[in-house]
Parts: structure tokens; sequence; C-alpha cells
């Protein structure tokens, strides 16, 4: 129960960042988004890697990686739109 515990937290923590990720993502002012956003971002990815080591686990959990995806095309979108 404690290894299944463990891997929720470290996927709800994924989770958790993607969004601030994809949230923050539009912050280009000043390249604040490579400060706030990107770092957390990449927290976000590792976590989600560390999470999905069990393949069981991996099947229901999907969520974060389009999330992931979609903080990126909205941080491209955003500078091509501000710059």
């Amino acid at each position: 129960m404690s290894f299944l515990k463990g891997k929720l937290t470290l996927y709800y923590s994924s989770l958790f960042c993607a969004i601030w990720f994809v949230l923050t993502s539009a912050f280009w002012p000043y390249y604040m988004n490579l400060i706030i956003s990107f770092p957390i971002g990449i927290l976000s990815f590792i976590l989600h890697k560390k999470a999905m080591q069990n393949k069981e686990f991996a099947t229901k959990y999907d969520v974060v990686i389009p999330l992931l995806i979609l903080g990126v095309v909205v941080s491209v979108v955003a500078l091509f739109l501000f710059m």
C-alpha cells in the first residue's frame, strides 16, 4: 500500500506542476516564462517519469504528458504573438 501511496504522491505532484506549467506558460514579458514556468514543467516531467515506472499504474493516470504538450504549445504561440 505504501508503494502505491508513494506513486500517487509523485503523480499528483506532477499533475499540480503540469497545471502550473500550462497556466504560466504564456508569461513572456522579460522572459519570465524561462524563470517561472519551464523549471516547473521540467520538474513535472521528471516526477511523472518516476511515478510511471509501474506499467499498471501508467495506463490509468496519463494526463500529465498532454498537459505538458499543451503548455509548450501555448508557450510557443504566446512567444510568436507577443514578440
